[in-house]
């Protein structure tokens, strides 16, 4: 009985381009996904600081946060219409609190063939109502 060439194993020219492609595709699209995972940690990051806010000063949870991000590797993006701060925690009474900011991260793909900027704008509300203090 006559073996088929793919029961003996073999794996053509065409087979292995197939299986670079695919293995290319996923290395770009799992570099295209990381930015987006950081994002959610940090989005996750904003909405704990922003519930410790209860308990500690404004003062003290951006430092604790700008602490936080500087591990992650997320350089906030300032710029004159953000009052030249990175980083904005807004109190306001009789409302819940928001902690926002603006971040870039940017992908670039093997060789150097295709470069994407993403812009992201993660932002926090407490769930509770917090009054400001007097600092």
């Amino acid at each position: 009985m006559k073996i088929l060439r793919s029961e003996k194993g073999e794996m053509g020219l065409g087979d292995m381009v197939f299986w670079l492609v695919v293995a290319v595709g996923g290395y770009c699209a799992f570099q295209m996904a990381m930015p987006w995972v950081k994002f959610k940690q940090v989005e996750e990051l904003f909405r704990n600081e922003i519930a410790s806010m209860k308990v500690k000063k404004v003062k003290t949870v951006k430092k604790e946060t700008h602490a936080r991000l500087e591990e992650m590797g997320v350089k906030l993006y300032v710029a004159e219409e953000n009052d030249w701060e990175g980083l904005r925690i807004k109190v306001t009474r009789g409302e819940p609190a928001v902690m926002e900011a603006t971040y870039m991260e940017e992908v670039v793909l093997p060789g150097g063939l295709y470069r994407h900027t993403y812009t992201f704008h993660p932002r926090a509300e407490s769930k509770v109502i917090i009054n400001p203090r007097d600092e």
